[in-house]
């Protein structure tokens, strides 16, 4: 179907980088700008890749969760269990996410009752592995930050 979200996200850039940036005079105004075009040109490029980065993190951290659920008090272990025995959502971008973030968030809680126990040092360390893995992995990194003083 046209146009798509590539299409879309480049008609959008190139709007903004050949139409409204030149009429803008050099200042914060045009440096903003400038990070704008240099991320949407990242996610043109990007977002094709959240799905399968979604399901590979969303599985790994279930695993992680499986592992880790004898280790943490029975409240969590339990809201692990619950959360882990749900099958990986399959109809939209939006449930992938929502289920990935709610996972994501029994990790970190996790982890916090993990780090005192010398018995589950192997399982904290697959724990950061994953997690450096995820951010070497994640499909939108940000081109540019917007510069921090508003001068114009």
């Amino acid at each position: 179907m046209r146009p798509g979200m590539t299409d879309q996200l480049s008609g959008i850039r190139r709007i903004l980088d050949e139409i409204i940036a030149p009429e803008l005079r050099e200042g914060y105004p045009s440096q903003v700008l400038r990070g704008i075009v240099k991320n949407l040109a990242m996610l043109e490029g990007a977002w094709v890749h959240i799905l399968p980065f979604l399901e590979w993190d969303t599985t790994g951290t279930a695993a992680l969760l499986e592992d880790a659920g004898p280790h943490v008090d029975d409240d969590l272990g339990q809201r692990i269990t619950d959360a882990v025995k749900q099958e990986l959502p399959s109809s939209s971008l939006e449930d992938l996410e929502r289920r990935n973030s709610e996972l994501r968030g029994l990790l970190a809680e996790a982890i916090h009752q993990l780090a005192p126990q010398t018995d589950a040092a192997a399982l904290q360390q697959r724990i950061k592995e994953h997690l450096v893995e995820r951010t070497r992995r994640y499909p939108f990194r940000m081109a540019i930050a917007a510069p921090t003083s508003a001068k114009a």
